[in-house]
């Protein structure tokens, strides 16, 4: 299967992925307090919004980020990822690619809150006022700027969203050197990515690790479920489905994970949907052909692509719109979805639109200089490292 059919259905589950966060934080925005579900099946789709509800899988959608990173980084990073020397500059690629666009929408927030979140009032039921909390102290705003606030704190987020950013940040630190013992161990390279992710999950269910939030350990699986999936493609290895697999797939899929969340069925299978669910969802991408380009395709593409942007900015545009409601003393309830919804995700793709092309594409297009850059004269070191040590016969 040739990379120009999968990259665009990848693409597409991005875009959903995204999709559902910003479905997720909508409904938080006019609700309040987080959902409240109830006990019967009857009187549950008695609810207000009971059709949206059922997309309120902004969790999942995370889930399924950290598995696209994993796969996709695996892909393009494979062949480029073979010696410890090779570390560097996949970890500046990495940095540049995330963290401007970061650092933007934290100046951003930060001025937000600072010069207008205080002219909203909201009461202590309002999901939105746990967002734009500034935080207590430079070091605190430090951990913010490093990534480093779900190791050493503070606990809790400025941003909502925030608190994905440094655990998918860590795990491209881990990512480097698996897919090097990848390299290192070809018959074991399906299994190690597994081993891994494993390893990290048994220590954040044991608390082992002296950190303030054990969510980097207890979510590893699927991005190293990814890494292994991606492996198996790459090989060829992975059996193609016929289309009404693919979205028999994708159907119980969504039928699973909205049924654990609304409470139709018990938590037993929680972790199973989590961590296996996502690694599906890109298999059967992997098998979706591409054949017409029309407006709907076209916005699919572009959502997919400004996806990183989309995450980072739209709880900005839902703080606007609470901002407006209350100067216009409007009370956001359940009534007011719809328009807070439309008017949410159109305005936070443009600027997602924005922040990709002004700061995203320039930042990806440094970090592939300066990564190419580094690792050309790691090899070059490397050349001369084995030019002047003496060869010994034994």
């Amino acid at each position: 299967m040739s990379n120009s059919r999968y990259v665009p259905a990848l693409t597409w589950l991005r875009a959903i992925a995204a999709f559902l966060v910003v479905v997720s934080h909508a409904i938080r925005t006019v609700e309040g307090p987080w959902t409240i579900r109830t006990e019967g099946f009857v009187e549950h789709f008695q609810q207000t919004l009971w059709f949206v509800r059922l997309f309120d899988l902004g969790s999942f959608g995370v889930c399924l980020f950290f598995a696209l990173s994993g796969f996709t980084l695996y892909v393009s990073n494979r062949s480029s990822l073979q010696t410890a020397a090779d570390i560097p500059s996949f970890y500046l690629k990495r940095v540049a690619r995330i963290w401007p666009a970061f650092m933007v929408s934290l100046v951003v927030y930060t001025l937000f809150a600072l010069f207008l979140w205080p002219h909203y009032q909201p009461t202590d039921a309002v999901w939105m006022q746990g967002n734009f909390n500034l935080p207590n102290t430079i070091g605190d705003f430090l951990s913010y700027v490093f990534l480093l606030f779900d190791v050493i704190g503070p606990p809790g987020y400025f941003v909502g969203p925030y608190w994905s950013l440094p655990i998918e940040f860590h795990y491209y630190l881990l990512m480097a050197p698996t897919a090097i013992l990848m390299a290192m161990l070809p018959r074991w390279r399906f299994v190690l990515p597994v081993i891994v992710g494993s390893i990290l999950v048994y220590i954040g269910r044991n608390e082992l690790a002296p950190i303030t939030d054990m969510t980097v350990f207890n979510m590893a699986l699927p991005f190293f479920l990814g890494i292994a999936l991606a492996d198996l493609h790459e090989r060829g290895q992975l059996p193609t489905l016929r289309p009404v697999m693919v979205w028999a797939m994708a159907l119980t899929v969504f039928l699973v994970v909205t049924s654990l969340w609304q409470g139709f069925i018990g938590p037993q299978l929680t972790d199973v949907a989590y961590i296996l669910f996502p690694p599906l969802m890109i298999y059967a991408a992997l098998n979706v052909r591409v054949q017409k380009t029309n407006a709907l395709t076209r916005l699919l593409d572009n959502y997919g692509t400004y996806s990183y942007s989309i995450y980072l900015f739209h709880i900005l545009s839902f703080g606007l719109i609470a901002l407006v409601a209350n100067w216009l003393s409007l009370e956001l309830n359940e009534g007011m979805f719809w328009p807070v919804f439309i008017v949410g995700a159109i305005s936070s793709y443009f600027i997602a639109k924005l922040s990709y092309r002004y700061v995203e594409v320039p930042s990806i297009e440094f970090g592939r200089w300066a990564g190419g850059k580094l690792r050309r004269k790691a090899v070059v070191i490397q050349q001369e490292t084995a030019e002047t040590t003496p060869n010994i016969v034994n």
